[in-house]
């Protein structure tokens, strides 16, 4: 693979994505030719004695059972989080019965393999506020060590330049959000993104909030509900 090319095919994706989700899909895109099949950035690791809000400001190109489980805080106490909330040194893993990450979790690294996601490279992100987060890239199979030194070369970049991509994009304000709807943020952002919850806690009908929820992706271009967290606790919408 030509080293130069990918890159600035990364780079014109990144240049041209306008929303979180359009970022990571460039991030999928340039780590694919690579062996990997999933990317993934989130905040709030597990520090020890710190104290979490409900859920996790996460971000993947492929919302599927995985991701999930970690908006809802799964997996937090995996071996992979906990390596990257007290080390910016990068970890990398084969997926295998073996490894050192599996040995660490087994069980829960069993039900994590048996979701598809085997081996895979983590790094640690430090956004110019000081936030701590993870960016990562898994893969479906178990992966060769040539696989995984070819991750350590270049995973570094896509991580670098989506990260930064991400940080440019949580500073940009599209549009005036009124105050209705900043409480309306801060409720779905305590349930997690449920819709049932939120109508519960705010006493709204389902309809005219599922009205004010699509109002809101839209000014905020979000395409989902996590995506809408993600993006308002950024823009700090949400006390």
């Amino acid at each position: 693979m030509n080293t130069n090319n990918w890159k600035i095919d990364l780079f014109t994706s990144l240049d041209s994505a306008h929303s979180f989700q359009s970022v990571m899909r460039a991030a999928l895109n340039a780590i694919r030719p690579f062996g990997f099949d999933y990317c993934g950035w989130r905040t709030d690791l597990p520090l020890e004695g710190k104290i979490k809000h409900s859920g996790i400001t996460a971000l993947n190109a492929v919302e599927d059972e995985v991701y999930c489980t970690v908006v809802r805080g799964g997996y937090e106490k995996g071996p992979i989080p906990r390596h990257c909330a007290y080390s910016t040194t990068p970890i990398s893993w084969q997926g295998t019965f073996e490894d050192d990450m599996f040995m660490q979790s087994p069980e829960l690294m069993e039900a994590y393999y048996g979701l598809g996601h085997r081996g895979g490279w983590a790094i640690t992100t430090i956004a110019p506020d000081g936030t701590r987060g993870m960016f990562y890239v898994e893969s479906q199979h178990t992966l060769s060590q040539s696989d995984l030194y070819h991750a350590e070369q270049h995973m570094p970049w896509v991580s670098a330049a989506a990260c930064m991509k991400i940080n440019e994009i949580k500073e940009e304000l599209p549009t005036t959000v009124t105050h209705k709807e900043k409480e309306l943020l801060r409720v779905l952002s305590e349930t997690n993104g449920s819709i049932k919850k939120t109508a519960e806690h705010t006493g709204w009908n389902i309809n005219p909030l599922i009205s004010n929820l699509k109002t809101i992706k839209k000014k905020l271009e979000c395409r989902d509900l996590h995506s809408v967290i993600t993006r308002a606790t950024f823009l700090g919408l949400i006390s």
